[in-house]
């Protein structure tokens, strides 16, 4: 029965580890061959106009590359922090559903309201920890 389930997991962590591989190998011919097109140019103006110019030419590239890649982190960062108050919306909302209420009501009949009361407490304490642990500043180890 789970003999299915297992042999179609091993299939694709495979799947994933050649794909992970052949990935690797394709960056690592990128970052050289991204290296010989940074040494021919560095050595075309070196030729041209000097080695002052070429190690300028060769830092303003490199500066350019970090700009760009700094304003795409920044552009994720914000996006996530939009869809994290997505779903926190999405879940308020959920929370306020009458089908959600309702249900809650026949949880609290089937179990017991002693049970219940018990659960309620350990899951709030967990809720309340969770939610102060969230809630404080993150500290860089930088500063």
């Amino acid at each position: 029965m789970f003999q299915k389930v297992i042999d179609d997991l091993k299939a694709g962590l495979r799947a994933a580890l050649q794909a992970t591989a052949l990935v690797s190998v394709a960056a690592i011919a990128a970052l050289a061959a991204f290296g010989f097109l940074c040494a021919a140019g560095f050595v075309l103006i070196l030729d041209r106009y000097g080695p002052i110019a070429a190690c300028l030419a060769g830092a303003g590239l490199f500066l350019l590359i970090a700009a760009i890649l700094f304003v795409c982190y920044v552009a994720l960062s914000r996006q996530s922090k939009e869809r994290a108050k997505t779903a926190q919306k999405s879940a308020q909302a959920a929370l306020m559903n009458p089908t959600t209420i309702a249900a809650g009501v026949q949880i609290v009949s089937a179990i017991g309201l002693k049970r219940l009361a018990i659960l309620l407490g350990v899951g709030g304490i967990a809720l309340g920890l969770f939610a102060r642990s969230a809630s404080q500043p993150k500290r860089d180890k930088g500063s």
